[in-house]
């Protein structure tokens, strides 16, 4: 599941990013409010994880915002206060849990668990049916053929440059290649990547 938490203080941040790592998710982190919806932008989301208390505007505020454009995205919100006080609130901006930040872990494990897994696409090559690869490999893939570097991949995506290096040797390994030239070639000729069109004389 690809989880965005917005979570302003580092230590709380890193230790839930590190809990949603170990349990399978791919978890990008911001800490302010004005980050979510750019972010959400470039890179739709299964989950948004929020903290009521962002350093430039509440989270609850901005979640009544984001509500207009993304009306069905599952949302958890994290409190240091007390976390009656705050559910009636989120509750009514269709939040699925309340959680103190004191003791998350179980509670984001159960709210989690009530999200429906959504069936992600794949790409297939055209060479072996067998062989598929998942949007987020296909996104560094198609990064590494335009020439970007792991920390532009990185940044581009909103994950660690060692998971870009972690899809980086799985591609060059079911594709059998050993340099980035042979694996961007690899993948044209699985179909994976395919050389744009070049423009009608005519139409120019």
């Amino acid at each position: 599941m690809n989880i965005l938490l917005a979570e302003d203080h580092q230590m709380v941040a890193t230790a839930i990013a590190e809990f949603l790592h170990y349990r399978g998710h791919e978890t990008g982190v911001v800490a302010t409010a004005g980050a979510v919806a750019p972010w959400l932008a470039r890179h739709p989301q299964d989950l948004l994880i929020l903290d009521v208390a962002l350093p430039d505007r509440g989270g609850l505020e901005m979640l009544a915002d984001l509500r207009r454009d993304l009306p069905g995205l599952p949302v958890i919100v994290l409190t240091g206060g007390d976390v009656e006080t705050i559910r009636p609130k989120a509750e009514g901006l269709g939040v699925l849990a309340t959680i103190s930040k004191s003791r998350p872990y179980d509670g984001l494990a159960a709210a989690i668990a009530t999200i429906p897994e959504r069936a992600p696409d794949s790409h297939g090559s055209l060479l072996n049916p067998k062989l598929r690869i998942s949007p987020r490999r296909y996104e560094v893939l198609r990064l590494l053929a335009a020439g970007e570097r792991g920390p532009e991949i990185a940044a581009a995506l909103g994950i660690s440059v060692g998971t870009v290096e972690e899809h980086t040797v799985w591609l060059r390994r079911v594709l059998n290649a050993k340099t980035t030239g042979q694996l961007v070639s690899e993948a044209y000729r699985h179909g994976f990547l395919s050389i744009p069109a070049r423009p009608d004389p005519g139409s120019l």
